[in-house]
């Protein structure tokens, strides 16, 4: 890896971090954990008609209280790039949908990453849908490639299914750059699960990401890459 993007990743191109936790964010990310615990519920569980019904009127009733609150303002600084992660599909804390992955980037300009994939990101039972793998390597190879200096969007992501990855584990994920020709740079991965008492490769990927000026404020502003 190049000293330059050595350098980037030290200047905090690629932190991984979540934003300063203040007292409304940290209630934002208890409600998230509470939502997923409710979404696996609903799914571990052959729920009653009455019950059924119940909960609905209940989250119905919550949806609409929740919506009253004022809309997120993207030109906040809440909306930085680190702090845009913690309402990421994949790896948001403040996000119910996410797994979450826990992301980190270490000294030499890789980025490693772990979750735990609870039964509802199930695909094949007792293992995690492809398409949900798939989403965690484009997280953790996108945040690998910001450590060039020069974000980019994804335009190219290929992943090979080695071996079942298993619900309710802990999977680890790392992710590195490979090679920067250009506007266009290519990253590769792979997920790891303990079995046997040896970490085993589940999934490889590669992506292709393709760079843009001034990065992420570029899609703020409507334009394309």
């Amino acid at each position: 890896m190049s000293d330059t993007v050595k350098q980037n990743v030290r200047n905090g191109h690629a932190t991984g971090r979540p934003p300063v936790d203040g007292p409304e964010r940290e209630a934002m990310h208890l409600l998230a954990d509470q939502l997923r615990a409710l979404a696996t519920a609903i799914f571990d569980r052959n729920l009653p008609i009455d019950l059924a019904h119940h909960a609905s009127a209940v989250v119905q009733a919550l949806t609409s209280h929740v919506s009253a609150a004022p809309l997120r303002d993207y030109e906040s600084p809440t909306f930085d790039s680190s702090g845009f992660l913690d309402f990421s599909p994949v790896s948001g804390l403040a996000n119910p949908v996410s797994p979450p992955l826990r992301l980190a980037s270490e000294t030499d300009g890789s980025v490693s990453a772990t979750a735990v994939f609870s039964d509802a990101f199930e695909g094949p039972p007792g293992h995690v849908h492809g398409g949900v793998l798939s989403a965690a390597f484009d997280e953790v190879l996108g945040l690998a490639q910001t450590a060039s200096g020069h974000a980019g969007m994804t335009g190219r992501l290929s992943v090979h299914y080695r071996k079942p990855t298993p619900t309710n584990v802990e999977v680890r994920f790392s992710g590195r750059i490979d090679s920067i020709s250009g506007r266009k740079i290519l990253a590769k991965g792979e997920s790891r699960v303990l079995l046997n008492g040896e970490w085993v490769v589940t999934a490889e990927s590669e992506g292709l990401f393709v760079s843009m000026p001034e990065g992420f404020r570029t899609l703020q502003g409507g334009s394309r890459f």
